[in-house]
């Protein structure tokens, strides 16, 4: 894959303040941010609101014309994920999809990628994903086409969302017995309605 050259679009994040003093970069603080509250750090190109802070989401760039994810709307629970590269799918077909992106998601998160609706209707389902925090590779999701025609999809098309969700560490431990439940019988015994 191709490597970014751009020392501008490396270790760019979501919810970041840039100084674009050096880089060239346009990227501002996001809304509702206060700029007076945010220190810019002479010293770096980019200074975040707080290193550890569960609000930012740090996303390097892997190939240039990667797009950084986006929310939709002001309250959106997913990140819109871009394709890096234009692309068909048969009919039955499916396939693994680049972002062209990396990303540093904090500890006990996770990033759950599921299919954007307007992309689901088109009958185009999403084999679930989970994208782990010491997971430091490209980003990727697989595609398949359960319809009859061919699905095209150009570059940079926004085709799935990603979830940050904190996760429970739960240390497995072998019981002798298991605390009993009112529910009886295995999948699908809850009934339909």
């Amino acid at each position: 894959m191709e490597s970014c050259s751009n020392s501008s679009e490396v270790n760019t994040a979501i919810n970041c303040i840039v100084d674009t003093r050096d880089s060239g970069c346009s990227i501002g603080s996001p809304s509702g941010v206060n700029d007076d509250s945010n220190t810019i750090n002479s010293s770096s190109s980019y200074s975040y609101r707080n290193s550890v802070d569960n609000s930012v989401l740090k996303c390097k760039k892997l190939h240039p014309n990667a797009k950084l994810p986006i929310r939709g709307s002001k309250y959106a629970a997913g990140l819109d994920l871009h394709c890096v590269h234009r692309f068909s799918l048969a009919p039955g077909e499916k396939k693994r999809i680049g972002t062209g992106i990396a990303m540093e998601i904090p500890n006990g998160m996770e990033g759950h990628i599921r299919i954007r609706s307007s992309i689901g209707w088109k009958e185009v389902i999403l084999l679930s994903d989970t994208i782990d925090s010491d997971y430091r590779d490209e980003v990727m999701f697989q595609l398949k086409n359960t319809s009859t025609d061919y699905f095209y999809a150009l570059d940079n098309e926004r085709l799935a969302q990603i979830v940050i969700k904190k996760v429970e560490m739960l240390e497995p431990v072998e019981a002798e017995e298991l605390t009993p439940a009112d529910r009886l019988g295995g999948f699908g015994s809850s009934g339909r309605y």
